[in-house]
């Protein structure tokens, strides 16, 4: 006889007649036979946990839901039908990790469940390692932010053309996406161009500066379309700033470059203008400014502002002029962290922004 069936008569009296707790305990022992054992069970054996496992947990607490679906998740051949009912489960603690992990789910499983759960779940799919164009599909037509944001930024997604179209048409509100997106292998030239005609300007530097990076560092995790278009780019990024520290110098020997026409750069959208005159003013290299405003956090940006003594009104400028948040919680974060930086720890970390400059153009060393 199999496990599950010597355990038959016990589980007949804790259904019948045992509590919640007895079931529960009965529960887990069926689970850890079946996973320890897991490789070695045929599918009739199988499906007899199944029902074992099936019948139990419909008279079993929370608690023990959840470490059964941790313990079932990342199984290959664990029992269908109760896959199943965990990842359906309304409590996201009970479905997320086989909804996350499990092997068992199939495409149609999936699909169904994306058709009808909620955020939280759409989430944990969004997190699964391999994702088909179906599921991903339709997690692109049902989801938030947050799981637009993680399908596209997963690379086991497979995401069709109308998929990309969706992204795109989502990334044009939103900086963060639009650079995740665009560093996806698999982003035709077609989509490319389209996400590159939307972008602002600071977007597309970012795309152009990481897909460089990725180049350089031998990593093939940027399509071709971006790596070839960013390498044309280069040329042009470096002229712009030409232009842009040659007006900016011209202005600061007349006298006229001072904060408001720093914070007039950044609100009209004249991205070079504003990286040269922080340069000009914090004397940092305009490399590094142009990196600083570069990230996604605008921690470091801070920094350098802090240090030149400008008012918030014009740093928020600097920090909307990136891509950064212009409302709501990480906006006034940035603001909090900006009043509570002193003005002297800020000089500190300006000064050896220059200095690690100045050793490494010593030193022959690249920026």
């Amino acid at each position: 006889m199999t496990p599950p069936t010597i355990l038959i008569p016990e589980l007949e009296q804790a259904i019948r007649h045992g509590s919640a707790g007895r079931c529960a305990d009965m529960a887990e022992r069926v689970t850890d036979l079946f996973v320890d054992d897991a490789d070695r069970f045929d599918a009739e054996q199988i499906a007899l946990f199944d029902d074992v496992l099936h019948r139990l947990i419909e008279q079993i607490e929370d608690d023990a839901l959840r470490r059964i679906a941790r313990r079932l998740a990342p199984v290959g051949s664990a029992p269908e039908g109760v896959v199943r009912r965990l990842a359906g489960d309304d409590d996201i603690s009970i479905a997320g990790p086989v909804l996350r992990h499990s092997p068992r789910l199939s495409d149609s499983d999936l699909t169904a469940l994306a058709s009808r759960m909620g955020p939280a779940h759409l989430l944990a799919i969004s997190q699964r390692p391999i994702i088909a164009e179906s599921v991903t599909d339709l997690l692109l037509a049902r989801g938030d932010r947050r799981i637009v944001q993680a399908v596209a930024g997963n690379r086991g997604a497979r995401i069709s053309d109308f998929g990309f179209d969706t992204l795109i048409k989502r990334a044009a509100g939103d900086h963060r996406l639009a650079e995740t997106v665009g560093l996806r292998p698999d982003l035709s030239e077609k989509h490319l161009n389209d996400l590159l005609t939307a972008a602002t300007e600071i977007v597309r530097r970012r795309l152009y500066a990481a897909a460089e990076m990725n180049v350089a560092d031998g990593r093939g995790e940027v399509s071709g379309a971006l790596a070839e278009v960013a390498g044309e780019a280069r040329g042009r990024i470096a002229a712009a700033y030409g232009d842009a520290q040659r007006t900016v110098l011209a202005m600061m020997q007349a006298g006229k470059l001072d904060e408001s026409q720093l914070g007039a750069f950044a609100r009209n959208g004249q991205f070079e203008h504003a990286v040269a005159a922080l340069s000009a003013f914090s004397r940092v290299p305009i490399e590094v400014v142009e990196r600083l405003m570069r990230v996604e956090r605008p921690d470091a940006l801070i920094v350098l502002c802090r240090a030149i003594g400008i008012e918030w009104t014009t740093v928020r400028a600097i920090i909307a002029a990136c891509g950064g948040p212009t409302r709501g919680a990480q906006l006034e974060e940035a603001r909090l962290n900006f009043e509570r930086l002193s003005a002297r720890s800020a000089e500190r970390l300006a000064r050896f922004w220059r200095s690690r400059i100045r050793a490494r153009t010593s030193s022959g060393d690249s920026i």
